[in-house]
């Protein structure tokens, strides 16, 4: 038996997609405020600010705080007006809201009590 052609098990020119917040890190106090952008990298190409559509989102348990959430590329966090209890930080979150994009999400860290590290929090690979 003779068998003609190729087979392809793949494709190695997958689409890379990712999201980055900036800054990566910021200390506020009760009460304070801080703009947050998003930017949308895809095949590690900025796509500008008019294309970073993502909703934002945080996560911090008890001292959550509010971020705007306008699906735009930027975000308005309000620290809670309490004093955090020591070492208190939260995660802000924007995901791409774009379908062909995979709903990729970048993350900054709010530091509500102390300072922020030294290394940032990594950002996503591939």
């Amino acid at each position: 038996m003779t068998v003609l052609g190729a087979v392809s098990c793949g494709s190695s020119n997958a689409t890379k997609i990712a999201v980055q917040v900036s800054p990566l890190c910021v200390a506020l106090a009760p009460g304070g405020t801080q703009q947050f952008q998003a930017n949308i990298f895809v095949d590690d190409v900025d796509q500008g600010v008019n294309n970073a559509a993502v909703d934002w989102t945080v996560l911090g348990g008890d001292v959550n705080g509010i971020i705007s959430n306008d699906s735009g590329s930027q975000g308005l966090y309000t620290a809670p007006n309490t004093n955090p209890p020591p070492a208190a930080q939260v995660t802000i979150i924007a995901t791409s809201t774009e379908k062909n994009q995979g709903n990729k999400q970048g993350q900054a860290t709010v530091v509500l009590s102390g300072a922020c590290p030294v290394v940032p929090p990594p950002t996503e690979t591939f």
